[in-house]
C-alpha cells in the first residue's frame, strides 16, 4: 500500500504519462504513413421518392458532373442506370453483399470521388431497415445527409399509377386505389407510404441528418428542381460554377389517352403474347408515338375509350390525406425547410381535387378494339423496330 508522497507521485507521473499518449494519439490522427489524413468526406443521398422530379434531378447532374466536379461536387458515372444510381440499391437487396468484399469496395471508389458525393436513386426510398443499415455502414466514415421530397398523395398517387403502367402493369387506376388510398394492393404499404419511409430513415441516419423540401412549394416558387437542390444541398463553391439547364422536362405524365393505350397494350401482351418483356411497349409506343396518335384508328380507340370513360377524383381534404398531412406536420415540421410561413405544410387550396380518368381492365374486348391493340403489338413491339 502506497503512502501520501508516493500516491502523489504516481499521479503526476500518470499524468505526464496519459499527455504524452494523447498527443501520440493526436499525431497518429493526423498522420497515416507520413500521409495526412483526409477529412471526412459528405454524402448526399438523394432517395426520391419515385414521381418528385427524381429523373429530372438525376438527368440535370449527369448533364452537369463536368461542372460539378469543379465545384468539389461528385455524382459518380458509375453504376447509373438512366440517370440515377440504381445499381447501388440493388446490390444492397442482394443476400450476399458484404461490407467488406470487392463489391462494397468497388461501390466506395465510385462514389467516394470528392469532399461532396450525391447519390441518387428512388429505390433507396423503397429499402427495408437492415438493408439501410447496411447502406449508412457502407459510409459509416463519412457524413451522411438525406434528402426526401415531400409530395402529397393527390398529386402522387395518379403519377405512381401511371409510371406503373409505364414500367408493364395493367391494372386500372380504381384496382390502384382500391386498398388503403392504393398502396395495400399493389404496393406493399409499409414500403411506400411516406411516414415508414421516413421513419427508417430517421432510424438508420439520424433524424437530424433529414431533410424534407416540400414538392409543389418547390414547383409554386417558379425555381428549378436542380437550382433549388443546388442552392440548398451543396457546398457554395459550386455558387461559382455556370450550371446548364434541362430545356424540359424529364419523365412527364401522359395524357390519360396515351396511358389508357399503353395499359390496353399490356394487358394484351400479358394475356396474348407472355414472351414479352412488358416495359417494352412503352419503350415502343415512345419511339413511335407521332406515328401511332396520328393514325386514324388511334381516334376510333380513343372515342371508344371516352365512352368506358370512369372517373375517380381524389380530394386535398380526403380524410386519409390529412391524416398523413397531420401526421407528417406533427413529427418533422422541423425538417422541411420550406413550409408555409402560416404553418401549413404546402401552397395549395384545400378544397382542390384531382380527377383521374379510367376504364373498366378489358374493356377493349368488349369494344371490338382487341384486334386494333394486337395489331400495334405485332407492328411495333414483336418487331422490334
Amino acid at each position: 500500500m502506497c503512502d501520501v508522497g508516493d500516491s502523489a507521485s504516481l499521479r503526476f507521473s500518470g499524468a505526464i504519462v496519459y499527455l504524452v499518449i494523447g498527443r501520440c494519439r493526436t499525431w497518429l490522427g493526423l498522420f497515416t504513413g507520413g500521409k495526412m489524413m483526409e477529412r471526412p468526406k459528405t454524402v448526399i443521398l438523394h432517395v426520391g421518392p419515385h414521381k418528385t422530379g427524381t429523373t429530372h434531378l438525376q438527368a440535370a447532374f449527369v448533364r452537369n458532373r463536368t461542372r460539378l466536379e469543379t465545384g468539389g461536387v461528385g455524382y459518380s458515372d458509375r453504376h447509373i442506370y438512366l440517370f440515377g444510381h440504381h445499381h447501388l440499391p440493388e446490390a444492397l437487396r442482394s443476400e450476399n453483399f458484404d461490407l467488406n468484399g470487392p463489391v462494397a469496395a468497388e461501390f466506395r471508389d465510385a462514389f467516394l470521388t470528392h469532399d461532396t458525393n450525391v447519390i441518387s436513386s428512388e429505390e433507396f426510398a423503397k429499402l427495408s431497415m437492415p438493408e439501410l443499415e447496411t447502406l449508412r455502414d457502407l459510409f459509416a466514415d463519412c457524413t451522411v445527409k438525406v434528402v426526401y421530397f415531400l409530395r402529397h398523395p393527390m398529386h402522387m398517387f395518379p403519377s405512381l399509377w401511371q409510371e406503373m403502367i409505364k414500367h408493364g402493369a395493367d391494372l386500372t387506376f380504381h384496382d390502384f386505389m382500391e386498398t388503403a388510398a392504393g398502396r395495400a394492393a399493389h404496393y406493399e404499404l409499409d414500403v411506400y407510404s411516406n411516414t415508414s419511409q421516413l421513419l427508417r430513415m430517421a432510424s438508420v441516419f439520424g433524424r437530424t441528418n433529414l431533410s424534407l423540401p416540400i414538392f409543389e412549394n418547390v414547383m409554386a416558387s417558379g425555381e428549378d428542381l436542380f437550382d433549388y437542390f443546388v442552392r440548398n444541398y451543396l457546398p457554395a463553391s459550386v455558387g461559382a460554377v455556370e450550371l446548364e439547364k434541362l430545356e424540359t422536362s424529364t419523365n412527364a405524365s401522359l395524357p390519360p389517352r396515351f396511358t389508357e393505350l399503353i395499359r390496353c397494350m399490356n394487358l394484351v401482351c400479358r394475356e396474348e403474347f407472355p414472351e414479352l418483356a412488358p416495359p417494352l411497349v412503352t419503350s415502343a409506343f415512345n419511339k413511335h408515338q407521332s406515328e401511332i396518335v396520328t393514325d386514324p384508328k388511334f381516334q376510333v380507340f380513343f372515342e371508344k375509350f371516352k365512352t368506358h370513360w370512369q372517373a375517380f377524383t381524389l380530394g386535398m381534404n380526403d380524410e386519409i390525406f390529412v391524416k398523413e398531412e397531420v401526421l407528417i406536420c406533427n413529427l418533422y415540421a422541423d425538417l422541411i425547410p420550406n413550409k408555409m410561413e402560416t404553418g401549413r405544410l404546402r401552397q395549395f387550396d384545400e378544397e382542390a381535387t384531382k380527377t383521374v380518368p379510367y376504364a373498366a381492365r378489358r374493356w377493349i374486348y368488349s369494344e371490338d378494339q382487341a384486334e386494333y391493340i394486337r395489331a400495334l403489338i405485332r407492328t411495333y413491339v414483336l418487331s422490334g423496330g
